[in-house]
């Protein structure tokens, strides 16, 4: 069930980038502040999608190596959501220094977090059961 989730996210994010990208704005971004994207946005998160998609209808070690790393981010998540957020910016933003994230997305963010742990954490123990 989490693999088709995964499978299904990662299609509409390759699909609708831009749609995915201004509704976590919504919820992440202070109102009233628009920021220019860098050109290689776009094209990141569609082929992040397609990975992920990609990995998530393959399984094995694909899957396996995905989950591990939505495990490390996990932990980049909830004992580090400002330096997360930080590089995030950098990495998305033209003017990272510029963009000022809500409170509240914050707290989300941990708790996606957890989750990207716990999932992670599951396929780890799936895998393990399967040998």
């Amino acid at each position: 069930m989490v693999r088709a989730i995964f499978a299904m996210v990662g299609a509409i994010t390759a699909l609708f980038p831009d749609r995915v990208l201004d509704a976590v704005e919504r919820y992440a971004i202070e109102q009233g502040e628009k920021h220019q994207r860098e050109s290689h946005v776009r094209p990141a998160i569609q082929v992040e999608g397609v990975a992920v998609a990609a990995a998530s209808i393959l399984g094995g070690k694909a899957y396996s190596w995905m989950m591990s790393l939505t495990g490390i981010f996990g932990v980049l998540i909830v004992f580090f959501p400002d330096h997360y957020l930080n590089v995030a910016a950098k990495f998305v933003y033209e003017d990272p220094e510029k963009v000022t994230w809500k409170k509240r997305f914050i707290a989300g963010l941990r708790i996606i977090g957890i989750f990207y742990l716990l999932i992670s954490l599951k396929a780890l123990i799936d895998e393990q059961q399967e040998k």
